[in-house]
């Protein structure tokens, strides 16, 4: 029994020497995947953010188009409102050929 005891613990110790190679290549090929996989997130990522920002610039300016917009509406109805008020004050002016009404 002594002989084959020396014999039994090389073959146990090489087993598990081959056990954890083993393992550790899987777990090298899984942080591998793992690597390629947060690439491919990184770069879906950056694409969201892409989009998002084109979308928000394209909201922004059709904002800036209707707010643009809204003030020339604005300018048109002051001219509009100056306008009106200066031909009211031409009619309400007596004329020299007109006597006042008197009380």
């Amino acid at each position: 029994m002594n002989e084959v005891m020396p014999y039994l613990l090389v073959l146990v110790i090489s087993s598990l020497t081959v056990i954890l190679v083993i393992i550790g290549i899987q777990v090298i090929k899984i942080f591998q995947e793992l690597r390629i996989s947060l690439q491919k997130t990184n770069a879906m990522l950056d694409d969201m953010k892409t989009i998002t920002h084109v979308a928000a610039e394209t909201v922004e300016s059709a904002s800036d188009f209707i707010m643009g917009i809204k003030k020339g509406f604005r300018v048109v109805d002051l001219a509009d409102k100056f306008l009106s008020r200066r031909v009211g004050d031409k009619k309400e002016k007596p004329s020299a050929k007109t006597k006042p009404v008197k009380s």
